[in-house]
């Protein structure tokens, strides 16, 4: 099945898988084969795409992608047309590969959106406030703090654009500025850091 106007990467390093035919769709999928595609976003490795083809116009391409810096790291999809994350299933389990590309050709066989490419690069403030607003949704109720992951960024990774490095040095600001939100403490192996949302505060 040819990719005409989806990609212009030569065909010995993608093939293009009729899925359309198992969801009753028109969806394409572009996978790698010698490689996996990485810079396409910073800090992802992308393994497949998706996209929905509405007529003479290009639907949205659906990214399936994992972190360049961990292979053991899970997957999610994000969406290049509209707002469209999942890094989780509806367990709340992190998603195997399969899982993401799953959830990434379900939304593309009914997204409408025209494909916008990869969202512009915030700057470092605007990063910075994605890594806040991450950890902000992983506050807790109760009295036990929640130990940050670097995959718990996975979600944000589209609109982040930022390697591991940047999400560490965003932290240890908000831990010099905003003590009572997040604290850091030495790694259980002795070496590195980790990181702790405080719970909300006792409602008065």
């Amino acid at each position: 099945m040819p990719a005409s106007g989806y990609s212009r990467k030569p065909a010995r390093q993608s093939i293009v898988l009729p899925l359309a035919r198992q969801i009753g769709c028109t969806t394409e999928v572009s996978r790698c084969k010698r490689r996996r595609r990485q810079g396409l976003v910073a800090g992802t490795t992308v393994v497949q795409r998706y996209r929905n083809t509405l007529g003479p116009l290009e639907g949205a391409i659906v990214l399936v992608y994992t972190s360049s810096s961990d292979r053991s790291s899970p997957y999610a999809a994000a969406c290049l047309g509209c707002t469209y994350r999942a890094a989780r299933n509806d367990r709340r389990v992190r998603l195997t590969e399969k899982e993401a590309a799953d959830l990434a050709n379900a939304h593309a066989a009914h997204c409408r959106a025209i494909n916008r490419g990869v969202p512009a690069l915030p700057d470092d403030t605007g990063a910075a406030q994605i890594v806040r607003s991450r950890l902000q949704s992983k506050r807790p109720h109760g009295t036990s703090p929640h130990p940050v992951r670097l995959t718990d960024f996975l979600e944000d990774c589209v609109d982040l654009q930022r390697d591991d490095d940047f999400i560490k040095q965003a932290m240890f600001e908000i831990v010099r500025t905003e003590g009572h939100f997040l604290k850091a403490a030495p790694a259980y192996s002795g070496t590195g850091t980790r990181f702790l949302v405080q719970p909300h505060p006792p409602r008065k």
